[in-house]
């Protein structure tokens, strides 16, 4: 994750109130109701743009999420020594032949 040096508050922040929500519908982004709620319950006068950041990472938060349930794209937030360097290279190339394969297959 890059640094956000001096606004590291509002990802402190988003990790408060959230980051995400869920409902029967299933996970979606913090609403504004939502953060409006939080930052009633923890006194905080929130400014437009310290609002707007809140819901745009959260927005992102759960594309990233959304996207990491593909085993092709680990979440960022897996430490990285955790991943089998080797188990990742045999997929790519076992999926690299198939590709070949399919194309090297007459078309009829």
């Amino acid at each position: 994750m890059p640094d956000p040096g001096e606004l590291f508050y509002i990802v402190q922040w988003l990790f408060e109130a959230g980051p995400i929500d869920f409902s029967p519908m299933g996970a979606s982004p913090l609403d504004w109701q939502a953060i409006k709620a939080w930052a009633d319950i923890q006194g905080i006068e929130l400014e437009p743009r310290e609002a707007d950041a809140l819901r745009q990472l959260s927005m992102a938060y759960l594309s990233q999420q959304q996207k990491s349930e593909d085993k092709a794209c680990p979440p960022p937030w897996v430490d990285q020594q955790q991943i089998d360097r080797d188990k990742v290279a045999d997929k790519v190339s076992s999926t690299f032949k198939a590709i070949t394969n399919r194309r090297k297959k007459p078309r009829g």
